[in-house]
């Protein structure tokens, strides 16, 4: 057993190196990344297997986030049921275009569903989101072999700040230029559909896995994958809720001017994220600052938590929610319509909240 402490949790990235990784980490974040390396990917906050996030101060400095969920997992996460830790949260740094892949399906041990909120969009900034029409999988095949599967994904431009839902099952693509905030269940396991016919280092064609993402493909086409913010305005800050779905919801609070916020209170640990700017938080007659990029834990067990931040920060927030606890009930207060709340979980045919209304995924 660990005794855990009512405290926010701070862990040291891990980071990856990718052929298709920039340098927005280091330029936008500060983040001390050796010249030249190109790191593709930071995992902010990981319990995945060997890739364990380790907290870098105060008393546990030097333990796993899966030595945590073992040794307190009802403190850590509000239930004593998981078995690691349920989420992975990353950055994706692509200055060029990541390999036509998609996640197993929804009855998968390793399903794996995930959020991207643009953090950084540079001119032309894309993404693949799905098929541009129902396809089969004959139709894939044979784009494939004739070079032509771009002519049926469905390519998107975006902007920063937009936040878009990858259901598992999902063909998607992050085509470079852009820095990711993504958010996902804690799983590795990608099918590489098709990688651009380029090559590695070492100049070798990367590995495909093209049976494996045809069984697991959702062939179902025209579907938009961008969740559309729902807004309430406040005197002294802006707050969104950007995706609510079974497996995470995430919200922002983007600061109009110097103020404090008191984070409201979950069943679940919560993660929060600077963005723009930089916050301090809160608790327990202590406080903590975070700087614009840096992730921190706030487990299950400490409840009473405010953040302050000056003018034109941005902190995102991410918990597992009860839906109709944590959104439903909510939102249905401030008057939302059901479609608007309907359509926080995509137009996948697993919408959750479609479900539980008893409405139309839209």
């Amino acid at each position: 057993m660990i005794k855990l402490p009512v405290e926010p949790l701070s862990f040291e990235p891990i980071y990856f190196e990718k052929i298709w990784g920039g340098s927005t980490l280091k330029d936008k974040y500060n983040r001390q990344i050796t010249s030249g390396k190109l790191i593709g990917e930071s995992w902010e906050l990981s319990g995945f297997q060997s890739s364990q996030s380790i907290v870098n101060s105060g008393d546990l400095q030097g333990v796993s986030l899966g030595e945590l969920v073992k040794g307190a997992p009802r403190e850590l996460t509000g239930s004593s049921s998981h078995v690691q830790f349920p989420l992975l949260i990353k950055f994706i740094d692509a200055s060029n275009r990541l390999s036509v892949q998609v996640h197993p399906g929804i009855r998968s041990k390793d399903a794996k569903s995930e959020c991207w909120y643009v953090a950084d969009a540079k001119d032309g900034a894309s993404l693949i989101t799905g098929f541009s029409r129902d396809v089969t999988r004959d139709t894939i095949i044979a784009a494939l072999e004739s070079k032509s599967l771009h002519s049926i994904l469905n390519e998107v431009p975006i902007k920063t700040g937009e936040m878009y839902y990858i259901p598992s099952g999902t063909v998607h693509a992050i085509m470079g230029n852009c820095l990711i905030y993504e958010v996902q269940q804690s799983s590795d396991t990608t099918f590489r559909l098709y990688d651009w016919d380029r090559s590695d280092a070492s100049n070798k064609s990367r590995e495909l896995h093209i049976e494996q993402a045809l069984d697991a493909l959702e062939m179902q086409g025209e579907l938009s994958y961008k969740i559309d913010p729902v807004t309430i305005e406040c005197n002294d800050y802006v707050y969104s809720l950007r995706i609510a779905c079974k497996q995470f919801a995430l919200e922002e609070y983007l600061f109009l001017k110097p103020s404090d916020i008191i984070l409201q209170q979950r069943n679940s640990f919560r993660i929060v994220t600077v963005v723009e700017g930089f916050i301090s938080v809160r608790y327990g007659g202590n406080e903590k600052i975070i700087e614009q990029g840096k992730t921190i834990l706030l487990p299950a067990v400490l409840k009473e938590v405010t953040v302050r931040a000056n003018s034109n920060s941005k902190i995102l927030l991410t918990f597992i929610p009860d839906l109709i606890q944590d959104i439903i009930e909510p939102l249905t207060k401030n008057k939302i319509e059901q479609a608007t709340i309907i359509s926080l979980a995509g137009q996948s045919k697993n919408n959750q909240l479609c479900a539980i209304l008893g409405g139309k995924a839209i």
